[in-house]
């Protein structure tokens, strides 16, 4: 099972989707698929996620 790093998750979390929750289903399924290893890091996030998000400077 692949888990999200720290710095991963809180991009995650603080990203203002512009989308819906399939979006964000989407998202995580081609991390799982796509990135090697057991965690998903920042670096592996897309690049419409960016590190440090927050709801006021996402776009």
């Amino acid at each position: 099972m692949k888990k999200l790093t720290p710095e991963a998750m809180t991009a995650m979390v603080q990203y203002a989707r512009p989308g819906n929750v399939r979006e964000l289903e989407n998202t995580i399924e081609r991390l799982v698929v796509l990135t090697e290893g057991n965690s998903i890091s920042i670096e592996d996030l897309p690049e419409n996620i960016p590190s440090g998000a927050s709801p006021s400077c996402a776009n």
